[in-house]
């Protein structure tokens, strides 16, 4: 998707990005992204960086992990619905 590449290459850090599309068995789909450092970008702001990566990466974790508990919900509430209930006669 071209605005993930765009997000990525508006950073200062990134020469080059590219973002595919990866078969998953659970979201059908997931997205993998591609990047090229500017070389020229000193060691310190490329750690800094990727800290910042991995709390962006912790977020969408747990955002999926809300959205799978979400819908698993909806569907348990979705088959107590569709039961016949005992009236225990």
């Amino acid at each position: 998707p071209s605005e993930i590449e765009n997000c990525l290459t508006g950073h200062p850090a990134v020469g080059m990005a590219a973002c595919v599309g990866l078969p998953d068995p659970v979201r059908t789909e997931i997205i993998k992204a591609l990047h090229e450092w500017d070389i020229a970008l000193a060691k310190p702001q490329v750690d800094v960086h990727l800290r910042d990566l991995d709390g962006v990466r912790a977020f969408l974790v747990r955002l999926a992990q809300e959205r799978t508990r979400q819908q698993q919900e909806e569907q348990v509430a979705s088959n107590d619905r569709s039961k016949p209930k005992d009236d225990g006669a």
